[in-house]
């Protein structure tokens, strides 16, 4: 199972991160294979991976779009067909 922490208000970026970090670190047994951190002006998103079915670095997560304006985390797997 995976984890996720995240932070949204008024903040110093630098602080933000910081704090999502040590939640990330804290659920690193929820998700022991990746761990990521994306940030923006009041917003940090984090993520720990476990890896089950998609064994490669294209799991990872914070998912960014093409122009890294946008991004997700979640706690699940995506089918496509």
């Amino acid at each position: 199972m995976c984890g996720i922490a995240g932070l949204a208000g008024d903040f110093e970026d630098a602080h933000g991160r910081d704090l999502v970090r040590t939640l990330n670190h804290s659920l690193a047994l929820r998700g022991p294979d990746a761990e990521g951190l994306e940030s923006w002006p009041g917003a940090v998103l984090g993520h720990r991976r476990l890896s089950i079915f998609d064994l490669s670095e294209l799991g990872n997560q914070p998912m960014l779009s093409r122009t890294a304006s946008r991004s997700c985390v979640q706690r699940s797997h995506l089918q496509l067909s």
